[in-house]
């Protein structure tokens, strides 16, 4: 009877071994297999994630992502052993007179106060920061909103090195207006260095003109809806 039970436990061991040596392997092939099962379906897959056999799927309520298809697909998969969703809210979305009126308010500060930098540096200088101050302001705390930071140089210098500089200078507002309250996940940032000049360069007052931060507000975006059956 015990060499029985000893051979018994023996096995169970090898077989629980077996199991959680592949464990990584069976969590890639699941993985795999959803993914194609979903892009099959054309659903999207970038909240799609496997632990061990267990398959999460994440996205916006609503959107095919969660969708009942979706969780079948993946339910009928050999090897899966459960399927858990997690939904968010369907982002904000600003009607066009708001995204107006903020649009013309932040034009009219950076008009009036250009956002000022250190010579040939990504550092605010005392001005910039408080002009930044009432951009953050203007674009308040509601989701609703998002803004495209956009960086411009004059044609003075390198024109690899003024590519970077207006880069560095993106971020740095999108840096400071985080610090002030307006979520990073709203801003988008990038350089466009000397390339897209609205003065003549030859000119100081052109070039200043030159140098130069963007905004571009806009209204969030509406969640992709299911379409009626």
């Amino acid at each position: 009877m015990l060499p029985a039970l000893l051979a018994l436990l023996a096995t169970a061991g090898f077989c629980w071994h077996c199991v959680t040596s592949h464990a990584p392997e069976i969590q890639a092939d699941i993985l795999g297999r959803t993914r194609a099962s979903l892009q099959a379906a054309h659903i999207p897959t970038a909240g799609l994630s496997v632990d061990g056999r267990d398959v999460l799927l994440q996205g916006v309520r609503g959107s095919r992502e969660v969708s009942a298809e979706a969780q079948e697909l993946a339910r009928n998969l050999w090897g899966v052993r459960e399927v858990q969703v997690r939904e968010t809210a369907p982002p904000a979305f600003a009607p066009p007179a708001m995204i107006s009126e903020v649009q013309t308010k932040i034009d009219e500060l950076v008009r009036l106060r250009n956002i000022e930098f250190r010579s040939g540096s990504a550092e605010l200088t005392a001005q910039g920061a408080a002009t930044l101050d009432e951009v953050a302001a203007a674009l308040g705390r509601s989701t609703a909103l998002t803004v495209s930071i956009a960086g411009h140089t004059d044609s003075q210098g390198d024109a690899a090195a003024n590519q970077l500089l207006s880069e560095a200078r993106a971020v740095a507002v999108k840096t400071y207006l985080a610090t002030k309250g307006v979520a990073a996940p709203r801003m988008t940032t990038a350089g466009y260095g000397q390339s897209k000049p609205i003065a003549d360069n030859a000119a100081p007052e052109g070039r200043q003109r030159n140098r130069r931060i963007e905004f571009g507000v806009t209204g969030g975006g509406k969640a992709e809806v299911l379409p009626a059956r």
